[in-house]
């Protein structure tokens, strides 16, 4: 989450790391090879389980307002492991992948050929005790797509898009450790080390607006965007996250509290010795309490979230100096339902809302900004489930804009998944979602597993 700048005003970008920059409609499936994929398993001589896994991937996406300017056309290679003797396990997962699209992107430095650790840990799991040591992803929160709390990964700017079969946040380095204590269970993250967003360079599709601003200012000389202040030092950066969480009476109810880094930056205005601006992208500390829930309901489920941030870091007004705080609470309300296992319908209601002061100082209280808008999908199945088309997305009934995709999704037998979709975006240039309307496009994925 970050403030930006869009059209000469500074605003709340909260929801760019939830929408564009954040997993709109993921549920997280595709992060792992689906398990009936997983080779079967082997027992060595101890009695250890070694099984393997992976795919080949060819994404690739076309601007519908640019098709001569591929948006994105990545080849990805995904090998899985996984270890297991007795209450021990190790997991690795790792990407390699080909950018083609890189080359047609304007700036420089961008990487066409790349490697990704996605996970690699090792595991000890007991009847009252878990715990875990290494790079990993970590999804807290209950709602389907917009997760206040899910503050633990970074997004991925290479690559910030989601939908329902992809991801786009990255692991970090971490120790997690989880006590079933009776009918409580409560769980505790260490890193060593923050782990936050880089800002995206120059060129990629997918650069904000306010950042565009900005590089186009450091050409011409009236304005300055400083080198990124990364929190890197470890065992002095940390971050530390707590959930406790229990079944009343059908309800799965979590309390969390997390203390940390703000992952996207945070663009503080300054006055250079010569007079001129200088944007320094920063990534101040802050704490977050949560509260969620989910219910199943026959073949649907309800599921809410609340967050509170109090004294959240922001940009403050372009007259001011540096970082302000600002007291930002957050809620996201909906459900799911599956009709026969044909058709399906999620809904996700969401708002924000941001305490709001005079723009020259902190001092005079002068209401509350709000964020608000729904995430949606609507889908059915054909031909014995193994075709899914449908339609999601997001739209701000807060005037910032809405993303449409219409998708379609077809397995064939166990090894292959196509899809393919358009995704539009709306509104105006300055909106959270409408400045991304240049980026409209179509998409042909295809993934082997193997």
């Amino acid at each position: 989450m970050s403030c930006l700048f869009l059209s000469g005003h500074w605003v709340l970008a909260e929801e760019i790391d939830s929408t564009v920059g954040g997993d709109p409609f993921a549920n997280d499936v595709g992060f792992s090879i689906p398990e009936e994929l997983i080779e079967d398993p082997k027992a060595d001589a101890d009695g250890g389980v070694f099984s393997y896994a992976g795919f080949l991937e060819s994404r690739n996406q076309f601007g519908l307002n640019t098709p001569q300017e591929p948006i994105s056309m990545r080849q990805r290679l995904r090998v899985e492991t996984d270890y297991r003797y007795d209450k021990f396990s190790a997991f690795l997962s790792v990407d390699g992948d080909y950018e083609i699209a890189a080359q047609y992107w304007d700036g420089t430095g961008h990487e066409a050929v790349y490697a990704v650790l996605r996970s690699g840990y090792v595991s000890y799991d007991s009847e009252q005790f878990d715990c875990v040591v290494g790079s990993k992803i970590i999804r807290w929160g209950t709602g389907d797509g917009i997760n206040p709390m899910d503050l633990i990964n970074p997004l991925d700017v290479r690559d910030p898009i989601a939908t329902g079969r992809a991801d786009n946040r990255l692991p970090v380095w971490l120790a997690s450790a989880t006590w079933f204590i009776g009918d409580w269970t409560l769980e505790g993250v260490f890193l060593p080390v923050a782990s936050v967003e880089d800002i995206p360079k120059q060129g990629n599709p997918w650069v904000t607006q306010g950042l565009k601003e900005l590089y186009r200012g450091e050409d011409n000389g009236t304005l300055i965007l400083d080198s990124q202040d990364v929190p890197d030092r470890w065992f002095r950066d940390v971050e530390v996250g707590a959930r406790l969480s229990r079944n009343f009476d059908g309800w799965d109810v979590a309390f969390i509290a997390y203390h940390g880094f703000v992952n996207s930056p945070v663009y503080g205005r300054y006055e250079t010795a010569s007079g001129i601006p200088e944007f320094r992208p920063e990534h101040p500390r802050f704490t977050a309490f949560g509260i969620n829930f989910a219910k199943g309901i026959g073949a649907g489920t309800i599921r809410g979230e609340l967050a509170y941030k109090p004294q959240y870091p922001v940009a403050r007004e372009s007259s001011s100096n540096g970082i302000g705080r600002r007291d930002l609470w957050q809620w996201v309300a909906g459900g799911d339902y599956d009709f026969d296992g044909v058709y399906y319908v999620n809904v996700q209601f969401f708002m924000d809302a941001v305490s709001q002061y005079f723009s020259t100082s902190d001092e005079g209280f002068i209401g509350t900004k709000l964020w608000h808008g729904f995430t949606y999908e609507l889908s059915r199945k054909f031909f014995r489930d193994d075709l899914k088309v449908g339609v999601r997305g997001k739209a701000y009934t807060s005037g910032d804009g809405g993303l449409i995709e219409a998708f379609g999704e077809y397995k064939i037998g166990d090894d292959w998944n196509l899809s393919t979709g358009v995704m539009i975006w709306t509104g105006a240039n300055n909106g959270l979602l409408g400045q991304y309307d240049n980026n409209d496009l179509y998409y042909i994925t295809a993934r082997y597993y193997f």
